[in-house]
């Protein structure tokens, strides 16, 4: 049997934590799961601040040349900016991963009440009972960020925002199989970017949920993409 590896890679901002429920299902399908931490996540917004683009592009790229050295088939899982340098990283390298899973995929944004709602609230210390404000808190991987000086990531978010519309144009050029899925109630990002990846390359798969937001996942719609990540494996 081959040697199968499925590399999760988090957001921006964000944590390996949150795939703690896909990690399971790669395991089950046969495969070993490797979580990524991207550089200047896990310490403080300082570290945070040191870094960017070029480095996350950078790391997962060095992870995936050293991992297709171990295992047979490499598979890639990417919330939100993960799912970008997924795809990135597999134009660049083709030949090296077996497929795409990108969950909350940011090709367009969006700002609505519920996301002035949420995102201020999700770097405050009051207590919420907000599901999608606690998910947002839980899968920070920065830590430090409040409301007053949220205002030093806007360097890091241009780069984010260039790099998806570095994915917006090069999208249809990619040759690995790619499953996208993402929510109607996502509270950053465009329902649009579903038809707009179909366009793009009619043989991707794409998935719209209803009430998952972008970091928090139901427990009625997290089964969904365990059974994503297990298809994936079959690809």
């Amino acid at each position: 049997m081959k040697k199968k590896a499925v590399i999760f890679i988090h957001g921006f901002l964000g944590s390996s934590s949150q795939f703690h429920a896909l990690t399971a299902a790669a395991q089950g399908a046969g495969a070993e799961a490797v979580l990524l931490t991207l550089p200047g996540h896990g310490g403080s917004l300082a570290d945070f601040l040191k870094v960017g683009r070029r480095e996350w592009e950078a790391h997962v790229g060095e992870r995936i040349a050293a991992l297709s050295r171990e295992y047979d088939a490499l598979y890639l899982v990417g919330h939100s900016m993960g799912g970008l340098i997924a795809i990135g990283a597999a134009l660049h390298a083709p030949q090296q991963v077996k497929g795409i899973l990108a969950l909350s995929l940011p090709l367009f944004a969006r700002i609505t009440l519920r996301t002035l709602r949420i995102l201020p609230r999700s770097v405050m210390k009051g207590n919420s009972s907000d599901p999608y404000v606690l998910a947002a808190r839980r899968f920070s991987g920065v830590a430090g960020i409040t409301v007053w000086n949220s205002l030093l990531l806007i360097p890091n978010t241009a780069a984010l925002l260039r790099m998806m519309g570095k994915a917006r144009r090069t999208l249809a050029s990619l040759s690995v199989p790619l499953t996208v899925i993402n929510s109607e109630k996502d509270e950053l990002l465009s329902p649009r970017t579903l038809a707009y990846v179909k366009k793009q390359l009619p043989g991707a798969k794409t998935k719209l949920i209803q009430d998952s937001g972008h970091f928090y996942f139901t427990d009625k719609e997290l089964p969904c993409m365990q059974q994503a990540v297990t298809e994936l494996l079959q690809n």
